[in-house]
């Protein structure tokens, strides 16, 4: 419930939502950036040590306690396998495997996502945020004058309680924007 007043879902002790997109950014939300004292969603599970620690689930842990939320930008797009992205905050990239990002995307759109990056790969925690001009000033103005301010914070460095309090921000700002309603699965694309 916590997590869902921080990005707007909770209305008199309701969640309120409205589409299905936007409980998923909840739940990403919830699982990455919920921290009850020293842990998340992820590190309870990690430190439970469920696998052995050379199998795949142990590795996809490790790197999902590693994610960053970030702004992403699409350079190139591989038909059908994924793209290629700038990380707008931090000034890196990389290929992101993602097929419906490589079935839709184009150069130039911005995503407010969150990456896992694997030995051999990365890819998106799948509840990704089409970000158009007016949100990306959202989330500057909403940034501004704060503790992870665009442009004067390293981001690499953030702690866990700025780097949650930013991706609140952006999903935010984004989702106020209507970037949920311009999600489709298929080859349809919801329009408003």
């Amino acid at each position: 419930m916590a997590c869902a007043d921080k990005l707007g879902f909770l209305v008199r002790g309701t969640l309120v939502f409205d589409d299905e997109e936007q409980s998923s950014a909840l739940m990403d939300y919830c699982i990455y950036d919920g921290w009850n004292g020293e842990h998340n969603a992820v590190s309870r599970f990690l430190e439970e040590k469920p696998y052995p620690p050379d199998s795949d689930e142990t590795t996809l842990l490790q790197a999902m306690s590693k994610a960053r939320y970030s702004l992403y930008q699409v350079q190139s797009v591989a038909a059908g396998v994924g793209v290629n992205c700038l990380d707008i905050l931090r000034g890196d990239g990389g290929s992101i495997i993602d097929v419906g990002l490589g079935t839709t995307a184009v150069p130039g759109l911005a995503l407010a996502a969150r990456l896992l990056t694997l030995p051999d790969f990365a890819m998106t925690t799948g509840a990704s945020l089409p970000v158009d001009a007016d949100a990306l000033v959202a989330i500057r103005d909403s940034l501004e004058g704060g503790p992870v301010e665009m442009g004067k914070v390293d981001y690499n460095r953030l702690s866990r309680q700025q780097q949650a309090m930013m991706s609140s921000v952006m999903i935010r700002a984004v989702l106020e924007k209507g970037a949920s309603s311009r999600i489709g699965y298929g080859g349809a694309v919801r329009r408003q």
